[in-house]
């Protein structure tokens, strides 16, 4: 594995000179998920009938929630990934802030990221899977021998 790929960085060139973001810190690459997820999670709930059809009706009045949401979570992202504060953040128009989020989501979610994520999850689910297998089987075996046989 090279260097470069344990710490990805992309460049982006703004009127005002570059700016590099880089991936997250573990932590904060825990805490941007985490809430992605739970935004997530509260839109598809409140959009999502019992049939599991999304219903816009639903949708629709979520929607102020979901922008106020995605900008707060857009700003986490940016500042911890330029390794800046809030108010440097406020220097840019529209047109470069959604540059700089797109640059920011291709490192911290990219492919790779991904795949790699995908990997480790796969390898805990076999080692859960595993060790519930082992308890089940241990619990199966003891349960199932009588008392009078054990004493």
């Amino acid at each position: 594995m090279s260097a470069t790929i344990l710490r990805p960085k992309i460049t982006v060139p703004l009127e005002s000179g570059p700016v590099e973001l880089r991936d997250l810190p573990w932590q904060d690459s825990l805490e941007f998920l985490r809430r992605l997820s739970s935004h997530a999670k509260d839109i598809m709930a409140a959009a999502t009938s019992d049939d599991g059809r999304v219903d816009l009706q639903a949708l629709l009045p979520k929607l102020t929630e979901l922008v106020t949401n995605v900008g707060e979570l857009s700003t986490f992202l940016l500042t911890k990934s330029a390794g800046k504060d809030e108010e440097w953040l406020k220097q840019f128009g529209t047109l470069e802030t959604m540059a700089l989020l797109d640059a920011a989501l291709e490192v911290n979610l990219s492919d790779g990221l991904i795949e790699l994520g995908k990997k480790v999850a796969a390898r805990l689910a076999r080692v859960t899977t595993g060790a519930q297998a082992r308890a089940v089987t241990a619990t199966s075996t003891t349960s199932a021998t009588p008392a009078s046989a054990t004493s």
